[in-house]
C-alpha cells in the first residue's frame, strides 16, 4: 500500500514540475506569467490530478478497510488464545499411578500433559509384547489397508518403520479412548476400521485388564497374566476423549483460522502462530506430535498433499521438541523440514520451502 502511494505522489510531482516548466517556457520565462496559457494548461492537468486524487482516496479506503479487518483478525485470534490458556488451566486428572486410594494424586493444568505423556509411554512400552508373533502386514484387516499406509509414507517422502508408526497410533488411541466399559467398545470399533479383528481383540483385552497402581489387583497383572474381567477394579487407562478431543479441535481450528486468511502474508500468519505456539509446553508439543501421527490427527499433515495444508511443518508447531523426547522416537524422521530450536536442520531447504508458502 505504502509503495503504491509513494509512486502516485512521485508521478503527481513530476506532472506538477512539468506543468510549471511548460508554462514558463511558453511565456518566455517572463517574470509575469501569461495567465491565458497557464489557464489552458491548468484545465488539461486538472483532470489528471483529479484522477490521481481519486486513486489516492481509493487506496486510502482500502488501507482503512485492511486495518479494520486486521483488527477483527487480532480480536478473534487473541480470544482463541485466551480460550486455549483457560482450557489448559482448568484441566485436571487423577494420576493412575497414585500409590493409595486414600491419597489419589490430582494433577492440574500443564502437568496434565506430563501425566498423559506418561500414560502414552506405558501403552507404547506394553504394546511390544502384544505385537510379538504378528508380522506387520498381518495386523492390518486387509492388503489394501497395508498398501495404502505404505503408499502414504512414500508420497510423503518418509523412510519410516511402519511397525513403529502403528505402535504410536495404537498407543495414542488407547490413551484417547481408554479401556473402561464404554471406552473399550469405542476403541475396539475404531481400531477395527484399520486392523485385523483378532489382533484388535487381543490388544483391547490386554489393556482393559490393567488396573491403576493402587488397585488390590495390581500385583496380579503382568504382560502374560491378565486380571479376571469379572473382578471390579479401576482401569489404568480411563480415557481422555472429552479432554483431548476438545483440546485438539480448538487447536486445529485456531491454526486453520489464521492459515486460511487470504489477506495475510505467510510471514504475518507465521507471527500469529508463533505467538500461539509460545503458549505450548514441551509436553503439549509432544502430544501434538503423537496426535498428528494417529488416525485421529492425520489432517494436521499426513492426509494432506498441498504443502499449505501441512500445518505442523508450515508453522513449526513442534519446534521446541528434542529429537528423542517421546519414547526415544526420532521426531526428525517424521518431520524433517521443521526448523527445530534444539536440533540441527537444513536451513537452505527450509528457506526454499518457506518461499512456496502462501
Amino acid at each position: 500500500m505504502r509503495k503504491i502511494e509513494n509512486v502516485i505522489l512521485i508521478i503527481a510531482g513530476v506532472f506538477f514540475i512539468f506543468f510549471i516548466v511548460q508554462v514558463l517556457v511558453q511565456t518566455g520565462f517572463y517574470w509575469f506569467v501569461n495567465f491565458k496559457i497557464a489557464s489552458d494548461w491548468a484545465s488539461s492537468v486538472s483532470g489528471i490530478l483529479a484522477f490521481f486524487s481519486f486513486v489516492l482516496i481509493y487506496f486510502s479506503f482500502k488501507y482503512q478497510q485492511k486495518s479494520f479487518n486486521r483488527g477483527i483478525i487480532e480480536t478473534n485470534f487473541f480470544e482463541k488464545v485466551k480460550i486455549h490458556r483457560d482450557n489448559v488451566q482448568t484441566m485436571e486428572h487423577e494420576d493412575p499411578e497414585s500409590e493409595s486410594k486414600e491419597d489419589i494424586k490430582i494433577v492440574r493444568g500443564v502437568r496434565v500433559f506430563m501425566s498423559l505423556l506418561n500414560e502414552f509411554n506405558v501403552a507404547f512400552r506394553s504394546l511390544e509384547s502384544r505385537l510379538a508373533g504378528w508380522e506387520t502386514e498381518n495386523i492390518y484387516k486387509d492388503k489394501y489397508e497395508y498398501n495404502t499406509e505404505k503408499l502414504k509414507l512414500e508420497l510423503a517422502g518418509l523412510n519410516i518403520d511402519l511397525r513403529l508408526l502403528n505402535k504410536i497410533n495404537i498407543s495414542y488411541l488407547v490413551l484417547y479412548y481408554g479401556a473402561t466399559v464404554q471406552g473399550k467398545e469405542m476403541l475396539r470399533s475404531f481400531l477395527k476400521k484399520k486392523y485385523n479383528e483378532e489382533f484388535v481383540d487381543s490388544i483391547v483385552g490386554y489393556y482393559e485388564s490393567m488396573p491403576v497402581y493402587y488397585s488390590e489387583y495390581r500385583n496380579e497383572f503382568n504382560f502374560n497374566n491378565y486380571v479376571n474381567k469379572e473382578k471390579k477394579f479401576k482401569k489404568y487407562f480411563g480415557g481422555h476423549q472429552n479432554r483431548l478431543g476438545h483440546y485438539f479441535r480448538h487447536l486445529f481450528q485456531t491454526v486453520n483460522y489464521i492459515n486460511t486468511r487470504e489477506d495475510l502474508t505467510y510471514r504475518e500468519k507465521y507471527e500469529y502462530i508463533k505467538t500461539y505456539r509460545a503458549q505450548f509446553s514441551t509436553y503439549e508439543q509432544a502430544l501434538i506430535f503423537i496426535n498428528s501421527l494417529s488416525q485421529l490427527g492425520e489432517n494436521w499433515e499426513f492426509n494432506q498433499t498441498d504443502i499449505d495444508l501441512k500445518l505442523i511443518t508450515k508453522y513449526n508447531l513442534i519446534k521446541n521438541l528434542s529429537n528423542r523426547f517421546v519414547r526415544n522416537i526420532s521426531v526428525i524422521d517424521f518431520y524433517p523440514a521443521i526448523a527445530y530450536e534444539v536440533e540441527s536442520y537444513d536451513i537452505i531447504k527450509r528457506k526454499i520451502l518457506e518461499k512456496k508458502y502462501k
